[in-house]
This record gives C-alpha cells, sequence and structure tokens, in this order.
C-alpha cells in the first residue's frame, strides 16, 4: 500500500491539476519518459487493462519507464493528445481524483501501427509542495484502423 508524506490542500486546485495534465500531455507526446515519470510520486502505483484481451499489469514507477520506453521505441510517427479532463476534489483525502481519455495513435509509411484510447483514472496529491500522480488506473482499448491513411 501506498505511504505517503503529509499532504497541503490548499495548495491542489484546478489550475494545479490542469497543468500537470499539460505537462502529462506534452511529455507523452515527445515521448520522453524521464519528464513523464517526474510527475508520479515515487512510490505511485500503475495498473493498466487491456479491454480487447483482458489483460491486466501492474507496475512501480521505474517498471512502468521501462515498459513506456519499449512502446515508444517503436518507428513512425506518434500522435499523442488527452481529452475529456475531468477532476473532482476530494477534501477528506486532501486528494482529487481525475479521469482524462488519451488517444494514441502511431503510422508508418501511411499505415497505422498502433491506434488507442486510453481512459485514465488518476489520484493526484500535492506532496512536499508538489502536485504529483500517486495512482494511475489505465483502461486501453484498441481501436480498429483502416489500412492506410
Amino acid at each position: 500500500m501506498l505511504s505517503l508524506p503529509s499532504v497541503q490542500a490548499e495548495s491542489l486546485n484546478k489550475q494545479a491539476v490542469e497543468q500537470l495534465m499539460l505537462k502529462f500531455e506534452q511529455a507523452a507526446t515527445a515521448q520522453d519518459d524521464t519528464a513523464l515519470m517526474a510527475l508520479f510520486h515515487p512510490q505511485a502505483e500503475i495498473f493498466i487493462q487491456i479491454n480487447n484481451t483482458g489483460g491486466k499489469l501492474k507496475f512501480d514507477v521505474r517498471s512502468y519507464q521501462q515498459f513506456l520506453r519499449q512502446d515508444w521505441s517503436m518507428p513512425g510517427d506518434y500522435n499523442y493528445q488527452l481529452q475529456n479532463l475531468d477532476i473532482v476534489f476530494n477534501e477528506i483525502n486532501d486528494n482529487a481524483d481525475v479521469s482524462v481519455t488519451a488517444l494514441e495513435k502511431t503510422t508508418e509509411h501511411g499505415n497505422t501501427v498502433m491506434n488507442t484510447q486510453s481512459d485514465y483514472h488518476m489520484q493526484v496529491a500535492v506532496i512536499d509542495d508538489e502536485v504529483l500522480i500517486t495512482t494511475l488506473l489505465s483502461q486501453v482499448t484498441m481501436l480498429a484502423a483502416p489500412e492506410t491513411e
């Protein structure tokens, strides 16, 4: 179970969470695993469920970074976009529940190599004056793609 230092609720607001999500999108778009992992608490837990196959994966921050590094090593043009951001603040636990959808697509020579929609559910908290992701649940759906664009 994740053990976190004290959280400061007064620093957790809509603007701070939106800024975190902007950094998340920028790091993923750039396929910068180091910048993306800097947005996670070192003890964060990451869960991925692949809806089409029923596969389930669990990562700590270090193993998730290795997973992304391998995933992003695929050649081709990569596109990543976040949409439908929803933030719910939990004053009792001094954190925020964040839901957002990620659309991810890789093409090579006009062919779609990968096309996914991931529904992220995150817990975000202020820890040592920094807004960080403490838990990420990603429900990934592999989308059908035409052979060529």
